[in-house]
């Protein structure tokens, strides 16, 4: 469907500006020996838009499992921080119901709780009880199944 040239600029769009080589369209025209009104002209193109951000999803994937293995190793080693971001992430990808498993809220006290209260309300659990095993627990089951780095 799309050409090398075109292919390779995808490629290239998709990649943040810092990293990308050569470091401008007109260096990329004259790299892929196209004219730099030809990259300007598929950048328009509907189809071509659509596979940049494709691809540039796909690199997100990937950045985004290496920077969610960070926060993971990092809560549990006992960051707090990292542990709070993990909370609040989950709180907006969980629906209610696994937030009060998780958290161990009774179903009375749920039907008044939004999720950031529910997700709140685990964080107080774990840091009033036992932190270290409630929080190797919890992050067990974000599919965190390796044993807590040492603190």
């Amino acid at each position: 469907m799309f050409s090398l040239e075109q292919r390779s600029a995808i490629k290239w769009l998709s990649l943040p500006k810092r990293l990308r080589t050569p470091k401008t369209q007109q260096g990329l025209a004259e790299y892929l020996e196209v004219h730099p009104v030809t990259i300007s002209k598929w950048k328009t193109q509907a189809v071509f838009k659509e596979a940049v951000e494709a691809s540039r999803r796909d690199r997100m994937e990937d950045f985004m499992s290496d920077l969610y293995d960070v926060a993971i190793t990092q809560a549990l080693a006992g960051n707090d921080k990292f542990y709070k971001m993990i909370m609040d992430t989950v709180k907006d990808t969980w629906g209610k119901r696994e937030l009060v498993i998780k958290s161990g809220v009774t179903d009375g006290q749920e039907k008044n709780m939004s999720t950031t209260e529910m997700a709140n309300q685990m964080w107080s659990i774990i840091q009033k009880h036992n932190p270290k095993a409630m929080r190797e627990d919890f992050l067990s089951t974000l599919g965190a199944d390796r044993p807590p780095a040492e603190a």
